[in-house]
């Protein structure tokens, strides 16, 4: 038997970046843009809110062009998902 998760491309909402200084976690929402997002004209924030240090260069701009990706799929979600690799089920009762 074969097991094999599958996710919706709308069950996708939510993005959160952790602070590795000081593990203050940002939950993004995906499909609404916060009012940071849009007093600042961008969705992903360039520094903790908790400890002021700056993320990795390299997350708002790949954050940021993924909410736009996102955006534009949603308008066709129920017909994209992802798809894990089918993991075997091995009984516990063997």
């Amino acid at each position: 038997m074969h097991k094999e998760l599958a996710i919706s491309i709308s069950d996708l909402r939510y993005v959160c970046i952790e602070c590795p200084v000081c593990r203050t976690k940002v939950i993004l929402d995906m499909r609404e843009k916060s009012e940071f997002a849009q007093k600042h004209s961008i969705f992903t924030p360039k520094r903790c809110p908790g400890c002021e240090a700056p993320y990795d260069t390299a997350i708002q701009p790949n954050i940021d062009g993924f909410q736009r990706a996102y955006q534009a799929l949603l308008q066709i979600a129920d017909r994209i998902s992802f798809r894990g690799e089918p993991v075997a089920i091995v009984s516990l009762d063997s």
